[in-house]
């Protein structure tokens, strides 16, 4: 269907824009839009039982599944960094390197878009 060939344009187009995202907050952005593309993706699964029996789309949805829960780890890894670094950089010593380093601003949090926890609707 054209929805599904749409939704796999788009996570294409998406996971190039993250490879050639220059600031930590395209990156970001970018990651959370992959993130709301493939769950359409998963919903249409929902959708379609008939798509649920074929082995390479289960084997699909499991990588698919892998991908959001890797998303998600590295998400909780980089805040805990940015908290960590940020701490750091208001400490005395951590001021006096960071401003040495050129570190003057405290780093963003890599937060989920709004919505982001939404089941999104699919229309056919």
């Amino acid at each position: 269907m054209t929805h599904e060939q749409q939704t796999f344009t788009e996570i294409t187009k998406l996971r190039s824009q993250w490879g050639q995202a220059q600031t930590r907050k395209e990156k970001i952005d970018t990651a959370n839009q992959l993130t709301d593309t493939l769950s359409k993706l998963l919903l249409v699964v929902e959708n379609y039982p008939e798509l649920k029996a074929n082995q390479n789309f289960l084997s699909l949805q499991a990588q698919l599944e892998g991908t959001e829960n890797r998303i998600a780890v590295e998400r909780m890894r980089y805040n805990k960094a940015v908290q960590t670094f940020n701490a750091y950089q208001r400490t005395i010593f951590g001021s006096f390197f960071c401003n040495l380093r050129g570190l003057k601003e405290p780093r963003i949090y890599f937060e989920a878009a709004e919505g982001a926890k939404v089941v999104p609707e699919v229309r056919f």
